[in-house]
């Protein structure tokens, strides 16, 4: 039903945002990526947020005292660079450093632009999440409501045909015989 939505409406809506609905796919979007992760943390009970871009969307966790910058769609390497807050990383200009060997420099800044913090674990997509769910339980009922209407019309014209009638039914009945009655009866 969201994918019906999202073809129709508005594309966005068919983007799938639940983790659970997210891990039955090969694949995922940067965002989509993240909120698996932030749902790893949520379910661990670690501190998240997400951290949006012009053009992408990764997180960090919090252990202890201190956030760690990560990005499950970019990969950045942290061989060379100790893994820190994304702030950390930017402030020391070490963000070409930790992503040089996955895209052109160009391009990073392009898509790494205007970084934004979203709250601490909060859901970065919460009325996504509930059309999600929402139209996931009506796709899986909502095919009954015609079900139930000829079910319920058949029922009727069964009953009708072996005598269950209902009392409506016998009562137009009593009004035939009466009026066929008095049409027919002769006078005495």
């Amino acid at each position: 039903m969201a994918a019906l939505t999202g073809k129709f409406i508005w594309s966005d809506l068919s983007a799938i945002v639940l983790p659970d609905d997210l891990l039955r796919y090969p694949m995922a979007a940067c965002s989509q990526q993240s909120l698996v992760m932030m749902e790893l943390f949520r379910r661990k009970g670690i501190d998240y947020r997400m951290i949006g871009f012009d053009h992408h969307f990764t997180l960090e966790g919090k252990f202890g005292t201190k956030w760690y910058y990560f990005d499950n769609d970019m990969e950045p390497d942290f061989t060379a660079v100790p893994r820190q807050a994304f702030s950390d990383l930017e402030r020391k200009q070490l963000i070409e450093t930790i992503y040089q060997k996955t895209i052109d420099t160009a391009s990073l800044h392009k898509m790494m632009g205007h970084p934004f913090y979203g709250k601490e674990n909060k859901a970065p997509a919460p009325n996504a999440a509930f059309f999600h769910r929402v139209t996931k339980v009506l796709s899986r009922t909502l095919w009954l409501l015609p079900l139930i209407v000829l079910l319920s019309i058949w029922l009727g014209q069964k009953k009708s045909k072996y005598g269950f009638v209902s009392t409506t039914e016998k009562e137009r009945e009593k009004k035939r015989r009466f009026s066929f009655q008095n049409k027919y009866e002769t006078p005495s």
